[in-house]
């Protein structure tokens, strides 16, 4: 009976070589294994932990995929504005002025707001109309997450107003 106690507490033990960090510790300090079996339960465990580590830090997104994500929806953001505004100029024959703009965005519309919390930039014309945002620090100029980025939405050519 002892016996099968001391080999159940071995086999218990074995398992907690799967325990990152404190599984190579534990075995080590068991009475349990021979050296042997230590030796080779802690590499089985360093091993698997050196593993899932270097499987979740390749998973993990680099500055590159935020930037290019972040320009993504930038990018979607500005389309909508741009449908948005050219269905104002097909209804009303003209694009927006910017207190009418101004008014859509007070509306709390999340649709009107950059990644940053600011108003999307509207800058109509008579023959198009330009919206963007001047990035993360608000400043004009800058790279990466500081960067300008601006769309321009010519009307379509059946932009009349509506009768």
């Amino acid at each position: 009976m002892v016996g099968e106690l001391l080999e159940a507490d071995k086999r218990i033990s074995s398992f907690i070589a799967f325990v990152p960090f404190v599984g190579p510790w534990l075995i080590q300090r068991s009475e349990a294994h021979t050296s042997k079996e230590k030796f080779w339960l802690t590499w089985f465990s360093v091993s698997v932990t050196s593993l899932a580590l270097f499987g979740l830090v390749s998973t993990l997104p680099t500055p590159e995929d935020r930037l290019a994500s972040l320009h993504q929806r930038i990018d979607r953001e500005t389309k909508v504005l741009g449908d948005f505004a050219k269905r104002f100029h097909s209804e009303h024959g003209a694009y927006a002025d910017k207190p009418t703009w101004k008014r859509f965005a007070d509306r709390a519309d999340p649709r009107f707001f950059d990644p940053w919390g600011r108003p999307y930039r509207y800058e109509p014309s008579p023959n198009d109309v330009t919206i963007g945002t001047l990035g993360r620090d608000g400043i004009e100029g800058g790279s990466d997450e500081d960067a300008d980025f601006s769309a321009h939405f010519p009307p379509t050519q059946g932009d009349q107003p509506a009768r």
